[in-house]
């Protein structure tokens, strides 16, 4: 062993030399605040040789007393260091131990810093998000959804098609269950008749609306072949010389089609007469000719041969029939004088050639029924609610899907506001019962069976499958 390299070093059990200051006894004095003192005169410690990760336990020579002389307690030989221990004293963690818990405190307490701040910036950040709002399951046959508006035709079952003045359009392939918003027309459609599931045919003008009068406008038909979804414009219904208003439109084939209107015989007449237009060739092309009476509101044709129509004169309302494809056209009778009533909102629907129904919108409220092809007709009032029987009403949705089955819907304003109502006629409109109606107020009706129908109005649209005791409602 060689010399101490000065006063107070001692040898360790490892074979090296250490300072004073590093001996157990020196670092406890540490704490007592000597060590400062000794710290201050120590020479420079011999560069430590040992591995990096060198374990910490060793043996320790006392520096108070000569190598290999009695240690403490009269243990012979070096003090012993507990496992665990170094040169800092009893319990201390090395220097480069030290070194270890000091960078993976600071880490940590970056980490932590880190995350809080990333908190932070996700609770600021969604403070200022829209929240998603989840609407509420249904408890009833309520389905939010795309809500139809306007006039609604069913050419089948489960297709219908609605159309609106400017030309919007929505189509049902179930039955009124959801709806669909397609194509717009691009003419401002007065009225449609749908004669199957896929094809259906609407007259009107290029004019933006019905209610605004530009000129020159030209009176065309917009035909689509896929149940609404697109719409093709047909050749000019009349010429653009010639002024004509469409009101009312029956199909009773995709090719086979009489339109009711209006011609003044010149751009400024205040006075029409009543025209129609015939095409057999699904809207490519159309005849026209005169109608014997002045004012035609409604016509339908159950039969590519046979039509019945209701036209307005200055003393009558007459109904007009024609048995050989619009040919030619006979007055059979008259629905009453002409004062009766708000004809203008009169609608009509044919089960056979024979058997019709129309809906005037007198008060109170009635329908009128033939079943002699128009010849005669015989006023039926509706059971309008007792407190309303003095009010306005409005009942112009009428489809009568067979000779016996009928339905009607609309309004009547009492002092309370708009109320909707209902009626249902099973003896071919002779009679009428109130039934439900929808809950909110529907202005059109189209039933393709005795059973099912589909009503709209400004609120959303209806569907029925039990003939009105029920409805399904889309709003």
């Amino acid at each position: 062993m060689s010399d101490a390299p000065g006063p107070g070093w001692w040898f360790a059990s490892d074979g090296r030399w250490y300072s004073p200051e590093l001996h157990p006894a020196a670092q406890a004095a540490a704490v007592t605040g000597n060590v400062s003192d000794r710290q201050a005169s120590r020479p420079p410690a011999q560069p430590d040789a040992s591995p990096p990760d060198a374990a910490p336990a060793f043996s320790l020579q006392d520096p108070w007393q000569p190598a290999g002389t009695t240690g403490p307690a009269g243990s012979s030989g070096p003090v012993s260091a507990p496992q665990g221990t170094t040169l800092g004293g009893p319990g201390t963690p090395a220097p480069k131990q030290r070194r270890f818990e000091h960078l993976l405190m600071i880490v940590l307490i970056g980490l932590v810093v880190v995350l809080a701040a990333a908190g932070v910036a996700v609770f600021i950040h969604a403070r200022h998000l829209s929240p998603v709002r989840v609407p509420p399951r249904s408890s009833g046959p309520t389905t939010s959804a795309v809500v139809p508006g306007g006039t609604v035709v069913c050419g089948s079952v489960s297709h219908c098609v609605t159309f609106q003045s400017d030309g919007t359009t929505f189509a049902t392939l179930d039955g009124g269950a959801t709806w669909s918003k397609t194509v717009p027309m691009t003419i401002a459609p007065v009225a449609m008749s749908c004669p199957s599931a896929t094809t259906c045919l609407a007259i009107g003008d290029t004019r933006p609306s019905p209610e605004s009068q530009p000129t020159p406008y030209t009176a065309m038909a917009a035909v689509t072949t896929d149940g609404g979804t697109t719409w093709t414009n047909g050749n000019p219904i009349a010429p653009v010389s010639e002024r004509y208003e469409w009101s009312a439109v029956s199909c009773a084939s995709p090719s086979d089609c009489v339109a009711f209107g209006s011609r003044y015989l010149t751009p400024a007449s205040p006075s029409p007469v009543g025209a129609y237009a015939k095409t057999t060739d699904g809207g490519a092309s159309w005849t026209i000719g005169l109608l014997p009476s002045d004012l035609p509101i409604a016509v339908s044709c159950p039969t590519t041969t046979q039509c019945v129509g209701i036209a307005i004169r200055s003393t009558a309302v007459d109904a007009l029939s024609t048995s050989n494809s619009a040919a030619s056209w006979v007055v059979p009778g008259s629905l009453g004088p002409a004062s009766q009533g708000q004809w203008q909102a009169t609608s009509l629907t044919c089960a056979s050639a024979m058997h019709c129904v129309a809906l005037s919108v007198a008060m109170p409220a009635e329908a009128f029924v033939t079943s002699d092809g128009g010849t005669t007709w015989s006023p039926s009032p509706l059971p309008l609610p007792a407190a309303s029987r003095t009010a306005e009403a409005l009942v112009e949705g009428l489809s009568c899907p067979t000779a016996s089955v009928c339905f009607v819907v609309g309004r009547v304003d009492a002092a309370t506001g708009p109320t909707p109502v209902a009626f249902q006629s099973i003896n071919g409109g002779s009679t009428w019962t109130r039934t439900t109606p929808p809950g909110f107020v529907v202005r059109s009706i189209s039933c393709p069976t005795a059973t099912t129908c589909v009503a709209v109005g400004h609120d959303g649209a209806a569907s029925t499958t039990d003939g009105g005791r029920t409805w399904h409602v889309v709003s």
